[in-house]
């Protein structure tokens, strides 16, 4: 299947997929909020220092089965409820640098001491820039994000008025969690449409003879960050990320190479940074963007040589 066929497949599976996990993820980061006592999340998050809080939010990141963008309600729940940026910057980024396929074609090609090795690196990483953009002020780049209780009002009516300063009850508060769902779609709906089609426009466009090409003829040294910029702005999910992952050492690659490639494509999509952009002003947006690529081809260099001992 190519071309046209290909995009409107992609709209149709893809896209339909993508927008119900956004309605879901977005539904259960709401509903539990509201059963979380008094804001225990934030409070956790919040009170036991950027660097514990970091460290927390990359293995949530790490361990969220879902592609980039379906991370961002997860990551719009924790700035609603005011949780760090330290901790918010670090879960955003692990999601795609702590990259399930990578892990998986590390532990079928090299074993699974390499693979151990990647994800605590890549989570020490994850956890620096997380501290790192906090430490530099960059909070003051974040969008306002109404908080739950102000969606609810709005979406409501103002029938929920103070009913949310404790836990409210489990029919309210799921009455709650769908009104402000709601909002949430129309505040991101078009970002997440015009991402949709974004991604179906490159679905399926991985260059991977012409990768192929540009080893036989570049030094490994450059193959590394020339790999994550052309995957920069495709969209590679994790569905599709290990049979690419396979395709691409097959084809002679590096695994240095595949790893800086597959990262860069899972965390630096259009479709995300168009969704990102809702939540983020240019500076955090730029700032999220050259992390995920430094730490793709710092995560590449580092496989590249412990593979080469």
């Amino acid at each position: 299947m190519h071309g046209w066929q290909a995009a409107i497949r992609f709209v149709l599976v893809d896209g339909s997929l993508l927008i119900l996990l956004f309605v879901a993820i977005t539904m259960l980061v709401l509903l539990a909020q509201q059963l979380a006592v008094g804001g225990s999340v934030q409070r956790k998050l919040g009170g036991i220092g950027a660097w514990r809080s970091a460290a927390l939010a990359a293995f949530g990141g790490a361990v969220t089965p879902f592609c980039s963008c379906s991370t961002v309600p997860v990551l719009s729940g924790m700035l609603r409820a005011k949780v760090r940026l330290a901790a918010c910057f670090s879960f955003l980024i692990a999601s795609p640098v702590i990259n399930e396929g990578v892990v998986i074609v590390l532990a079928v090609s090299s074993g699974a001491a390499s693979a151990v090795a990647y994800v605590l690196l890549s989570a020490l990483l994850c956890v620096i820039a997380g501290v790192a953009v906090e430490q530099l002020g960059l909070t003051r780049f974040l969008r306002p994000q109404p908080t739950i209780e102000v969606a609810a009002e709005a979406c409501l009516g103002g029938g929920g008025s103070g009913t949310l300063a404790g836990r409210p009850p489990f029919s309210f508060a799921v009455q709650t969690a769908w009104a402000a769902t709601r909002m949430e779609l129309r505040h991101l709906g078009p970002y997440l449409a015009i991402g949709i089609l974004i991604g179906a426009a490159i679905y399926g466009y991985v260059p991977t003879a012409a990768l192929a090409d540009l080893a036989a003829v570049v030094p490994i040294h450059w193959t590394i960050p020339l790999a994550a910029l052309i995957a920069a702005p495709l969209y590679v999910s994790p569905m599709v990320a290990v049979p690419i992952g396979f395709a691409l050492i097959e084809k002679g690659l590096g695994a240095g190479t595949v790893i800086a490639f597959l990262i860069a494509g899972a965390g630096t999509s259009l479709p995300e940074m168009i969704l990102l952009g809702r939540l983020f002003r240019w500076p955090l947006l730029l700032s999220h963007i050259a992390t995920v690529l430094v730490s793709a081809i710092l995560l590449g260099f580092a496989a590249q040589w412990a593979l080469a001992l």
